[in-house]
């Protein structure tokens, strides 16, 4: 997913801030729009879940979030979650 050297392979996007937080109302319309949007506009996003869930809810919740927006799902570790903008071609 990347040339090894812009920081956007799987390993080396888990230092970005998460620019997103899945909040008490959960995931809805909005929220997902703003995914889309920053992931637009930077090709990869960082969202944080919330604390308490379950490993499964959070690959469950991720992969729902990556589906809705047409994402490719790079990974959750703990209560973070990496998307990025599927290649077109």
């Amino acid at each position: 997913m990347g040339d090894g050297k812009s920081g956007k392979t799987e390993g080396g996007v888990w230092h970005i801030a998460a620019t997103l937080r899945v909040g008490k109302n959960g995931v809805t319309e909005e929220f997902l729009a703003e995914v889309a949007d920053q992931l637009e506009k930077r090709k990869t996003v960082k969202l944080k879940l919330p604390k308490g869930m379950q490993p499964v809810e959070r690959q469950n919740m991720a992969e729902d979030i990556a589906s809705r927006v047409g994402a490719v799902l790079v990974g959750v570790r703990g209560n973070s979650v990496v998307l990025a903008e599927k290649v077109r071609g």
